[in-house]
């Protein structure tokens, strides 16, 4: 990890984890425990769930609890960061550069983390689709 993103993991830690945390009843809840997932290093005992409210194209809240290493959870508050408030539609248009910007680096192993938490939304919008809950 460069010196942007570890100061960035050091100020979750100092003023925690604005997004992390659990929803009452989401209409998405996503869970990865146990799958090997390009945003959790392929770890076994490394997971996410994420949990989704949205209202017609409207994504209204988002929360997630994960187990995975500092710059995953580094993507994914910056993903819900992105995404709250968003249309599906603006949401499903996010990019790693997005997510670049929003941190100031292009680090490597950040850029990674971040398109494995865009893959990790998009599936979510698919059980959203799909009328999948669990």
């Amino acid at each position: 990890m460069d010196a942007i993103t570890i100061k960035r993991y050091r100020q979750l830690l100092k003023g925690g984890f604005k997004y992390s945390g659990t929803l009452e009843n989401p209409t998405v809840y996503l869970n990865s425990q146990g799958e090997r997932l390009r945003i959790c290093a392929h770890a076994v005992h490394n997971y996410i769930y994420l949990y989704l409210n949205i209202s017609g194209e409207m994504i209204e809240d988002i929360k997630y609890l994960c187990q995975c290493t500092p710059a995953t959870n580094i993507a994914v508050e910056i993903l819900c960061g992105l995404v709250k408030g968003k249309t599906i539609a603006e949401a499903e248009a996010l990019t790693e550069n997005d997510f670049a910007l929003e941190l100031g680096s292009r680090d490597e192993e950040f850029l990674e983390k971040a398109r494995g938490a865009i893959e990790l939304f998009n599936r979510a919008m698919s059980h959203y689709r799909g009328g999948v809950k669990a």
